[in-house]
């Protein structure tokens, strides 16, 4: 089938049933910046959710891929001509781009044997306080694969105030890997993750060794939905905690390795990482946390499925809830050891 040729079917999503919220430009204050060291610390909190909840969400890896978007990310935009890129998909040799708004195609392409497409000079730039969607197509063995990733470009007003706060922060006597810290912060907490993401990846290519530089960056990435990229930072970040011996942050760091590796479907990283995260918190004397670790490798045993190891992390954790006195989840570990066992 020659893909040049072929006209493939616009796989819409109705831009009008969404409702983005507009962020306001949040002004650089001592109480915003008071900790850019990570605003996603899984350490704080290894089950960001309902006490009453497992630690982990059944179902949450990923399914059949089809087009991860890369850039722009999900949020807004600074950059009204956006560079797009996305994972390549095997098999494919073409891909259609296009933006559309409101339902409208504003221009789309048709580009070979590549996973990143400029912005077209011969295109208008795309037009301030507006929702746009960016979509990658293309076909494998007959069917349609693709990605797509909802966007904003905010008002005048909005884009000049972040620039402010960020060009505050530039001219200040603040390290170079302080400033990115604390400028791509203002950057996520408006919700400008492409921003934040490539003024991180800046400081790396000044080969940065700053931990938090590395975690943020992952933090950010998984934010983004873009696991597959968390992972080199999370780890570099790991191998700079070690070298410092470091151990709150080789803690923190190890359970998000491990999350980012049960995303991706890496079976053998999840227990080396999760069960790495217990020991460092148990040598922390931080028992909640080990706790919680052992919930969630019940919950992935149970899953795989592995019945014998998914009792044995259960009953360890109900037993440390226990001690810990947090009756509500030692009672999760028992209705759930209940159902293994009938």
């Amino acid at each position: 089938m020659n893909y040049k040729t072929l006209i493939l079917p616009v796989l819409t999503l109705p831009l009008a049933g969404i409702h983005l919220i507009a962020i306001t430009p949040l002004p650089v204050t001592a109480e915003l910046l008071k900790d850019t060291s990570s605003n996603l610390l899984l350490a704080q909190n290894p089950c960001p959710e309902n006490p009453n909840l497992p630690c982990r969400r059944r179902g949450g890896r990923n399914p059949a891929a089809n087009i991860t978007i890369i850039s722009p990310t999900r949020g807004s935009l600074l950059n009204n001509k956006p560079t797009i890129s996305w994972f390549p998909i095997s098999g494919a040799t073409s891909y259609s781009v296009r933006i559309e708004y409101s339902e409208k195609i504003l221009w789309e392409k048709i580009v070979e044997n590549q996973t990143e497409i400029l912005y077209p000079s011969d295109k208008a730039p795309l037009e301030l306080d507006n929702d746009y969607e960016v979509i990658v197509e293309t076909i494998i063995n007959d069917k349609i694969k693709s990605g797509r990733v909802i966007f904003r470009l905010p008002n005048q007003a909005q884009q000049q105030s972040i620039q402010t706060a960020t060009q505050n922060i530039a001219n200040s006597q603040l390290t170079p890997d302080d400033k990115a810290i604390q400028i791509a912060e203002i950057y996520k907490k408006n919700d400008f993750l492409t921003a934040a993401i490539q003024t991180l990846n800046s400081a790396i290519k000044n080969e940065s060794e700053n931990i938090t530089v590395y975690q943020m960056l992952g933090d950010l990435y998984i934010q983004a939905n873009l696991p597959k990229l968390a992972e080199t930072p999370y780890q570099k970040a790991l191998n700079l905690a070690g070298n410092l011996n470091d151990r709150n942050s080789q803690a923190e760091i190890q359970l998000k390795l491990g999350k980012v590796y049960d995303t991706l479907d890496k079976s053998e990283e999840v227990i080396a990482s999760l069960t790495s995260a217990r020991a460092s918190y148990q040598s922390l004397n931080k028992l909640e946390f080990a706790a919680r670790v052992a919930q969630y490798l019940g919950e992935f045993y149970e899953e795989i499925p592995n019945r014998d190891l998914a009792i044995q992390w259960y009953e360890t954790a109900k037993t440390e809830y226990e001690s810990l006195g947090e009756i509500e989840r030692a009672n999760i570990m028992e209705k759930k050891l209940q159902n293994l066992n009938q």
